[in-house]
């Protein structure tokens, strides 16, 4: 749930905040190995220190490597965060000492704005999200990420990855709910807002990853309102399995935030109904769906995954012409995107 925050001028206006992404530092993510970090950071694959990945580059801090940067451009008075993913080191026959410690400190060249510290005790790789909330009070500031005495002299640390700096920004609803919930008819989301300020609209959007998004359906906002104000759309083509979805909000001025993220499962396999299976060749075959879904259409594969029949259901009927027999997977399209699989038998 986002914060909220309450504003008196001769009224009371409640609004919450949101975050404003922007990658401030130079190769947060470390995908181009130490640079913008310094000559003494040592980048590896994250499997080098005990994690899975072989591809994604990470960053340690010990006794022998430390990270630092400066950033420009913040505006004196505005309210940043501070965020990275930190696993203590586990590689077997070189983990870190446990509990391993880091400092971490956010400059400027009058003043400290944050001076704090992170212990790890994972046993298990484990690149766990951390975040710090400071105020900029200089254009200027120098960001340090340094090794605690428990660390001593090791060369095996903390590792690090992702470091990011938000701006908070003021944006324009309160939000109470957000939920989804699976009906005939798909997935139906819903979520109420306690009261709005020069809110535009909210777009809905769902995800199989939580990467990747795809925008559902959009719906007006309340503009100014001190009510409870309810929502809700209809996802009538939700994903197999389980979704994600979120809502974006977007106020009149352009300035977005996003809800936390809920998901829910769905399974296809309570929406249509083939039958008869198994079904004799030259038969009729039968498809009945709960949902009202455009374009649907139907391949049939075998074994090795070779097409042997399309089609477009007239009035829920396939024929199976010329199919020999055998096992069968009947996959269920709407445009490109497969919805359903099921096992048919022919004989």
């Amino acid at each position: 749930m986002l914060k909220v925050k309450v504003y008196i001028i001769f009224l009371i206006v409640i609004i919450f905040t949101g975050i404003l992404n922007a990658q401030s530092f130079s190769n947060g993510n470390f995908n181009s190995g130490g640079t913008g970090w310094g000559a003494s950071t040592e980048t590896h694959p994250e499997n080098v220190y005990g994690g899975n990945s072989n591809t994604n580059n990470v960053a340690e801090v010990d006794y022998q490597v430390r990270l630092a940067q400066t950033v420009t451009g913040f505006q004196v008075g505005k309210s940043y965060t501070l965020s990275f993913n930190a696993s203590r080191r586990t590689k077997s026959g070189a983990s870190s000492p446990n509990p391993s410690t880091i400092n971490i400190s956010i400059t400027s060249s009058t003043s400290t704005l944050l001076s704090t510290s992170l212990t790890k005790t994972n046993t298990i790789f484990s690149l766990d999200y951390v975040s710090y909330d400071f105020t900029a009070t200089a254009s200027t500031l120098t960001f340090s990420l340094t090794p605690g005495t428990d660390i001593g002299t090791s060369t095996k640390g903390v590792i690090v990855d992702n470091l990011l700096i938000s701006q908070t920004v003021v944006l324009s609803a309160e939000l109470i709910s957000f939920e989804a919930e699976k009906n005939y008819e798909g997935v139906k989301l819903k979520w109420t807002t306690a009261s709005e300020v020069k809110n535009d609209y909210f777009a809905v959007e769902k995800s199989r990853n939580g990467k990747q998004w795809q925008e559902v359906s959009k719906v007006n906002g309340a503009g100014f309102s001190i009510k409870m104000t309810d929502y809700h759309v209809q996802d009538n083509k939700p994903f197999e399995g389980l979704s994600y979805y979120r809502l974006k909000q977007v106020d009149f001025d352009g300035e977005e935030t996003y809800s936390d993220i809920i998901s829910v499962e769905f399974d296809y396999a309570d929406v249509f109904n083939i039958y008869p299976n198994p079904a004799h060749n030259y038969q009729e075959l039968f498809l009945e769906s709960t949902l009202l879904i455009k374009d649907i259409h139907v391949k049939i594969v075998d074994h090795k995954g070779l097409e042997v029949h399309s089609a477009m259901p007239i009035f829920g009927s396939i024929s199976l012409k010329n199919i020999p027999s055998g096992s069968y997977l009947l996959n269920v399209f709407s445009g490109n995107e497969q919805l359903s699989s099921s096992k048919l038998i022919v004989y």
